[in-house]
């Protein structure tokens, strides 16, 4: 996942467990679109694995949405009047 631009994690599920859907918003994009789900896997309350799947058709069969609008700009970057 090194795809340059700004990004946006939603919650889901898969595999009867936690998963996050990963959207990107690339540059002169106007809205997040799907870019990959992401899976960890736990072993004895320990994360053991995490399973990336760069495959954005399948966020319909997740029940996600196909595209998220822009994010508000981010104040933290602003410099004080």
């Amino acid at each position: 996942m090194n795809t340059p631009g700004r990004w946006r994690m939603l919650p889901a599920a898969a595999n009867r467990g936690p998963a996050v859907a990963a959207y990107v918003q690339g540059a002169g994009d106007t809205a997040f679109r799907p870019f990959a789900l992401i899976v960890p896997a736990v072993e004895a309350s320990l994360l053991s694995a995490i399973d990336v799947f760069e495959a954005p058709h399948l966020f319909a069969a997740f029940g996600l949405p196909l595209s998220l609008e822009p994010a508000l700009p981010d104040r933290r970057r602003e410099e004080p009047p």
